[in-house]
């Protein structure tokens, strides 16, 4: 199991985070392999929240993401994150990506200076949450206090061992006091 750290633009994030995309408004851009692999694994509980990625460093991240990964959004400039999910499944799909964000891509950047945001992750498990960025980065070993989290990060797989270990489940890591003092 991996952790993913994601920075959101809070405009961009209510558009298909915060708030659900219909399975119709989807479906008119996936192929039919796309939409039958949507419905089983959503299983009809439909709509959807997604985020996406550009080709390029992003996309090694895209293309490590397995179901079940977890995942914590932080809207930008609000120093905490605010939205824990599972990925739930993975699909390209650049029409889709032009739809759902039609004049920035998640992050808030200008299309006209972008990729394409089409490689999707469907999202799972979606909860409200409210941890200070600065405690959780210094945490996973991010020390710098000036770090923003400025892009998508793969958290080491040998940090998460070492706090599941200290707190059992990543649950257990996500509902204790992090305390950068005593990890």
């Amino acid at each position: 199991m991996t952790v993913f750290l994601i920075p959101a633009a809070p405009q961009t994030a209510c558009q298909t985070l915060r708030d659900e995309v219909s399975f119709e408004r989807a479906a008119q851009f996936l192929d039919s392999a796309q939409s039958r692999h949507l419905e089983a694994e959503f299983g009809g509980r439909l709509p959807l929240h997604c985020w996406a990625v550009t080709d390029g460093i992003n996309k090694r991240y895209f293309d490590m993401m397995v179901p079940g990964d977890e995942l914590l959004f932080t809207e930008t400039g609000s120093g905490r994150f605010q939205w824990r999910a599972a990925v739930k499944t993975t699909l390209e799909c650049e029409n889709l990506g032009l739809d759902l964000w039609p004049n920035r891509g998640p992050t808030g950047i200008q299309k006209s200076r972008t990729k394409p945001w089409k490689f999707i992750y469907i999202v799972d498990n979606l909860k409200q949450v409210s941890f200070e960025k600065r405690i959780v980065l210094r945490t996973l070993g991010y020390a710098s206090p000036n770090d923003t989290l400025g892009g998508l990060r793969r958290v080491p797989d040998w940090k998460v061992e070492e706090l599941i270990a200290r707190f059992q489940t990543v649950d257990g890591i996500m509902n204790s006091p992090l305390d950068p003092g005593t990890v």
